[in-house]
């Protein structure tokens, strides 16, 4: 059987289904559901979960439960002849070369998406803004396809108040739809504004579909973390309890059994992610690392590699690996780390301390600034530089990236770079605004890693 819910909507599966026999009879059967599963599923969010279920007669029965997400776009997919409240923008001299396309060979989904082509340069957005959500935290998604979008510049973006969230992504040719995504957009103020902008030479072509755009967290209530294997132990009422937190006469943040426990509670996972081929550019990455206990999935079947990675998962994955190097030496003292990093109840409170430490308190206050918004590729090659002390051995050669010019972490980039934890995501783009993703992370901790191994 199947079963679709939204997301965040309770969980219910049917106490009696049909069961069919090999006479061709069927009848009401009685199934109890794997409760465990079902909560896992609902923990882990959108997408395809089989829940299995055992009959009165000792049968085992499955249902594909599939999570939705509510969508707040309104006309996402362009199937209604109202086009009010999308607007298209021409950023360039060009114009009136973008339309609303009827042609279900072009369309993700239903038959309409937006078409673009011009024999000239092309640069122009198309956006919806949102108005009277629920502050809190938001996913975008859209889908993107075409080809010979040469010197192309193509990403979804979400703007809320003066932050704009970007998202990179490009084309690959006709029906190889691209869906890029962002995570833990903030929203203050109860308005957003997504879209999807496109940049590329004359003779480019494509189609945008499908945007999508849900809650995910309200403000005030506790954001569930992508890292939920917690390195405290469960007290007796099944529940984390706080690490203690110190600061050391030797002027370092010191964490109560946090060593210990990451070698004996997380060591030796296998890993089943069904988002994750074994011909994904970050496979071997994750796959050692959740071998070593740095890593898991936001559940036991999905990685979700593209997901966008806030501070509490940054500073606890990068604590790990720190953790297994016994480094950690602290700049900060504990009273100034704690102005910034104020809620101990934070599941990753102690890692966020401990990285904290070891950062200026200019960046720290950066950090501080994001509050629930995912990190940027610059500033967590700040951290990288920072916690690092700029000491690790350079095995590139200095190269120049056009879009880092004049930004304000082009120094820790470019170290980055040099040593190897950092790429460009073209010849001349280190994209440093860019979030960054979960599979981006993986391959730079294990290059960490052997970095460190190396000093």
């Amino acid at each position: 059987m199947n079963k679709d819910v939204q997301v965040g909507e309770v969980i219910a599966l049917p106490l009696r289904i049909k069961g069919y026999y090999n006479d061709h009879s069927q009848e009401d059967i009685t199934v109890t559901w794997d409760e465990e599963e079902i909560k896992k599923a609902q923990n882990a969010g959108i997408g395809s979960y089989e829940i299995e279920g055992i009959t009165v007669e000792g049968a085992v029965a499955k249902c594909l439960l599939t999570i939705k997400p509510y969508n707040l776009v309104k006309n996402p997919s362009f199937e209604t002849e109202d086009y009010q409240m999308w607007q298209i923008k021409y950023l360039g001299e060009n114009k009136d070369y973008v339309t609303y396309q009827k042609n279900n060979a072009d369309a993700l989904s239903g038959e309409y998406s937006v078409h673009f082509w011009a024999d000239t340069e092309q640069n122009f957005e198309i956006s919806q803004t949102l108005t009277g959500l629920e502050n809190g935290t938001y996913t975008i998604s859209g889908a993107i396809q075409g080809g010979d979008c040469k010197n192309s510049e193509i990403y979804l973006y979400a703007q809320s108040g003066e932050h704009i969230y970007k998202e990179e992504t490009g084309v690959d040719g006709w029906k190889q739809w691209q869906q890029p995504n962002l995570n833990q957009v903030v929203v203050a103020d109860g308005t957003l504004t997504i879209g999807m902008s496109v940049k590329c030479d004359a003779g480019g072509w494509g189609t945008i579909d499908d945007f999508v755009c849900y809650l995910n967290t309200k403000s005030g209530e506790s954001a569930k973390p992508s890292e939920t294997l917690a390195l405290s132990k469960p007290n007796s009422g099944g529940h984390s309890s706080k690490t203690n937190v110190s600061q050391g006469s030797d002027s370092k943040v010191t964490y109560d059994n946090l060593e210990k426990e990451q070698q004996e509670n997380v060591k030796n996972k296998e890993m089943h992610f069904k988002d994750l081929s074994t011909k994904h550019w970050a496979y071997s990455a994750v796959k050692e690392l959740v071998q070593k206990g740095i890593i898991q999935g936001i559940s036991t079947t999905k990685f979700a590699p593209q997901q966008s990675l806030k501070v509490d998962d940054a500073f606890t994955l990068l604590n790990r690996i720190l953790l297994t190097k016994h480094r950690g030496a602290a700049k900060c003292s504990s009273d100034v780390v704690m102005r910034y990093f104020k809620n101990e109840d934070n599941w990753a409170y102690a890692h966020k301390v401990s990285i904290g430490s070891q950062l200026s308190e200019a960046t720290l206050s950066s950090i501080a600034q994001l509050v629930d918004a995912p990190i940027s590729r610059e500033l967590l090659a700040q951290v990288l530089y920072e916690i690092t002390d700029g000491q690790l051995n350079t095995i590139n050669e200095m190269k120049a990236f056009e879009d880092i010019n004049g930004t304000s972490h082009q120094e820790a980039l470019n170290y980055c770079y040099n040593t190897g934890l950092l790429e460009g995501i073209a010849i001349d783009r280190m994209a440093p605004y860019k979030t960054l993703t979960r599979a981006e992370m993986a391959v730079i901790l294990i290059r960490l890693d052997a970095l460190l191994n190396n000093e």
